[in-house]
């Protein structure tokens, strides 16, 4: 028996194929758990799909602005020993023991987040708990407003982000428009086909201690108007409580250059009158104005949140206008232009926002997160770092002009950031037809609302950015060769739409017509050709 049991026990060492086969065919297999079997290993059928994506990143053209190639020293960090511990709290107050060594990785997080912004930490405190960046944002709101409170942030369909309060119509999508009171603020609409939009925002007004739902409405010259059209002041709209009351709130853009529309802001702003307004975008190509969104919070007596989540990487290298020296509260994801895992960080407010992080909506970090993070902070420091985010910003440019040379519209008419966001409703095409055939032909970008949208599942633009190739070492030149494999892309794009009606019919389409099919395999081995002669950060071959 005891010789069974030695043999038996031998065989943990056996790759997990071995062992299932000895399994499958009823041999006594009595083994202990190692758990130092490798995923392929462990794992055939997940490991295939791994080193399926792992091929696919190397052959495709990785445009989506919100995304980027991490370092291994990140990578190693993410998959090491750090995924073991629970750490609720925060360094000296943990409800855990064990954690001396977590404590010093989030101190030393904590340390060169502030360093990587140059910031003294007898003014800022800084979380690096937040799991992600909507639950970080969500986090700040939790934490400074109380429920119900009015925010302001750029509206979705002008470059804003869902958790900076998007409505649509009178449907709260995003979960700050369901627990906070929403006003979008817009941007002048450039070369929109569709003009002048209207933007119906739906308030819930508390009223004698309780929340009723209220509707009021902003005309062009942001003055309260009544249900029948006539002006009223907001103390009748805060009074009345019956359905006579449901109005609509109308918010013009003006064409004009596609940037944000301060003097707008300034009006409506007086008018709604916020504990918040936000500043920050997810598919803007121009630079936000600090300056001016503090004169118009100090006007209001709002407080200014800078969510910089695009744009870190570029702040840290001082290759675009810092908010810090503006804002109350700043916030930041650290996977997009920061190169780094995706975590959330966030600056000042530093107790009502670490209650809120903990126990008021986490429980215990992702230390092995944390960790990642803190080495993308001390690469974000080095020179070849800066000259990254230099190359970022002319390639960018590179592509901008790439693309108007060959007629397309660019949203604001260009870019001074690592984004640009492209109308292609000129070229008689949408962006959920046009993602799903450069998808086809190896080339990820992302369908994305414009100026005038009606639907973000049907919208009109396509957002392009440049930090994942730059990190490949794409050049001007190389970016000017993408552009060329976009443009066949879009004019596949636009003769399998005057062929087909709904966009399922679009897509059936594309993957069975013989004459599409063979000029996306064409286009698509061009690309991954193209692509697979530049080095991919992180990775073995």
């Amino acid at each position: 028996m005891a010789s069974f049991l030695k043999t038996t026990r031998s065989l943990g060492n056996l790759p997990a194929q071995v062992r299932s086969i000895l399994f499958a065919r009823g041999l006594p297999v009595r083994t202990a758990w190692t758990g130092l079997q490798s995923i392929s290993e462990d794992d055939p059928e997940l490991f295939d799909i791994i080193r399926r994506e792992k091929s696919r990143q190397r052959g495709d053209l990785e445009l989506i602005a919100s995304e980027n190639f991490t370092s291994r020293a990140v990578m190693n960090a993410l998959g090491s020993c750090l995924t073991n511990k629970y750490s609720e709290g925060y360094p000296g107050q943990r409800y855990y023991g064990g954690n001396q060594c977590i404590d010093e990785i989030e101190l030393m997080c904590q340390r060169r987040a502030l360093e990587a912004y140059d910031l003294d930490p007898e003014k800022w405190g800084v979380n690096v708990q937040p799991y992600s960046g909507s639950p970080g944002n969500f986090a700040v709101y939790t934490g400074l407003l109380k429920p119900h409170s009015r925010v302001m942030g750029l509206d979705l369909p002008d470059g804003g982000h869902l958790t900076h309060g998007f409505m649509s119509g009178k449907v709260r999508i995003s979960a700050t428009s369901i627990y906070f009171e929403s006003l979008a603020y817009h941007s002048h609409m450039h070369n929109s086909p569709l003009g002048r939009s209207e933007t119906k925002v739906a308030l819930r007004l508390p009223d004698e201690g309780r929340c009723n739902r209220r509707i009021y409405a902003l005309d062009n010259h942001h003055s309260v108007i009544a249900k029948n059209g006539n002006t009223a002041c907001r103390r009748y709209l805060h009074r009345r409580r019956n359905n006579s009351d449901m109005i609509g709130i109308r918010m013009y853009a003006k064409p004009d250059t596609g940037e944000v529309d301060y003097d707008a802001l300034q009006k409506q702003a007086k008018a709604f009158v916020p504990e918040m307004i936000i500043a920050g975008t997810s598919a803007y190509s121009r630079l936000l104005d600090y300056q001016k969104f503090r004169e118009i919070c100090n006007d209001v007596k709002a407080i200014l949140m800078a969510d910089m989540a695009h744009i870190s990487g570029l702040v840290a290298a001082k290759v675009v206008p810092s908010p810090f020296e503006y804002a109350d509260v700043v916030t930041t994801t650290t996977h997009k232009t920061l190169r780094g895992p995706s975590l959330k960080i966030k600056y000042d407010y530093e107790s009502k926002i670490n209650k809120a992080v903990f126990p008021g909506l986490q429980g215990g970090p992702h230390n092995n997160v944390i960790a990642g993070v803190a080495i993308a902070l001390r690469q974000a420091k080095t020179p070849e770092f800066v000259e990254y985010q230099k190359q970022v910003l002319k390639n960018c440019k590179a592509m901008a002009n790439a693309l108007l040379n060959k007629g397309y519209t660019l949203i604001s008419g260009g870019t001074d950031n690592h984004l640009i966001l492209v109308d292609l409703r000129p070229k008689g095409v949408d962006g959920s037809r046009t993602e799903r055939v450069l998808e086809l032909v190896n080339i990820s970008t992302n369908k994305n609302t414009c100026p005038g949208d009606k639907s973000a599942l049907f919208p009109g633009g396509m957002r392009l950015g440049t930090p994942a190739l730059t990190s490949r070492d794409f050049k001007e030149k190389d970016f000017e060769q993408v552009v060329e494999f976009i443009e066949r892309g879009v004019q596949i794009t636009y003769e399998a739409k005057q062929k087909t009606g709904t966009l399922k019919e679009f897509k059936e389409f594309v993957i069975s017509d013989p004459d599409i099919t063979a000029k996306i395999s064409a286009l698509r081995q061009e690309v991954k050709e193209f692509a697979e002669q530049f080095p991919m950060p992180g990775q073995d071959y």
